[in-house]
């Protein structure tokens, strides 16, 4: 009886009341809960089907494992418990973790796992976004050089005049805007892309412009995502890899900054301080909107 009494059976067995059939709470099991946590000396509380050691219940699983002896295997056992029941019967954990109630959301794997979902969605939505865009300005191209087309063969007279505005509000001569126009109509395609030109301001895209924008936009969303992310792939607790995170997302920018206001010819330092701001209250908004959420 002394072996049995002194056995250490892994947790914490003094000063703990068990209160038997709460499963018939149902529902209101977590109220009880909280109620038995309002009564003065009662320092935590926990909900679970099963105490250790204390009833004979039949064991439910059965493995065995290379670094044990081949020739025996493990018993254990299951039940249902809430996230506090490890704490409350402090009972030792040799290896793994403890729940929580944020058992989801309380590691990095979870962030990790969201991060990389929303930079592969976000890297396509943005991609075919730029590849639209740029589809768009060709078709749009294409189809204002079918109307210059139709207006050259079938309303001559019109685009003469037209052309002949042009090189009256450059200055010259009305003889030599007859000259010029005379000149530059007896080629239809010359016509055709002098008015695109300065008539429409309508340059000729690149015809790979919108594979090629589709590709940066992509590679930069995806570059710009893994740079805030990189840091909890390192770390065990997310706040330790928001805390990183934060930091080396701020020195990015401030470099992205310093690089884009030397190119453009501006103040580095103001230019780089103010991309790095910038960036911040971004970041700051979309957290504080989260925590709203979130209550």
């Amino acid at each position: 009886m002394a072996f049995i009494h002194n056995k250490d059976v892994g947790f914490n067995r003094n000063q703990v009341i068990t209160i038997n059939h709460t499963d018939a709470l149902g529902e209101q099991a977590k109220t009880f809960k909280n109620e038995l946590l309002q009564i003065s000396g009662v320092q935590d509380a926990t909900m679970s089907g099963f105490l250790p050691v204390n009833y004979n219940r039949n064991n439910n699983a059965y493995f065995t494992s290379p670094a044990l002896d081949p020739n025996s295997g493990m018993s254990m056992q299951s039940w249902t418990v809430d996230e506090n029941y490890i704490s409350t019967l402090g009972i030792q954990i040799l290896q793994g973790r403890d729940f929580s109630a944020q058992f989801l959301t309380d590691s990095t794997g979870i962030i990790i796992i969201a991060g990389i979902a929303e930079i592969a969605a976000g890297s396509i939505a943005m991609g075919l976004g730029g590849y639209l865009a740029g589809k768009t300005e060709q078709d749009h191209y294409n189809s204002e050089v079918k109307r210059e087309y139709y207006e050259v063969e079938n309303l001559r007279h019109k685009e003469v005049e037209e052309t002949k505005e042009f090189f009256a509000n450059i200055g010259l001569s009305e003889e030599l805007q007859n000259r010029a126009t005379e000149e530059i109509a007896q080629d239809k395609k010359q016509w055709v892309d002098f008015m695109m030109k300065y008539e429409l301001g309508l340059d000729k895209p690149d015809p790979k412009r919108a594979t090629k924008s589709a590709l940066n936009i992509g590679i930069s969303y995806i570059v710009g995502g893994l740079i805030p992310l990189s840091p909890y792939f390192f770390v065990t607790q997310p706040v330790e890899g928001l805390k990183i995170s934060a930091i080396v997302t701020l020195v990015c920018l401030f470099v992205f900054g310093w690089f884009k206001s030397k190119m453009t010819g501006v103040n580095v330092w103001g230019g780089a301080l103010r991309v790095m701001l910038i960036g911040a209250a971004a970041a700051s908004a979309a957290f504080g909107v989260a925590k709203l959420f979130e209550g």
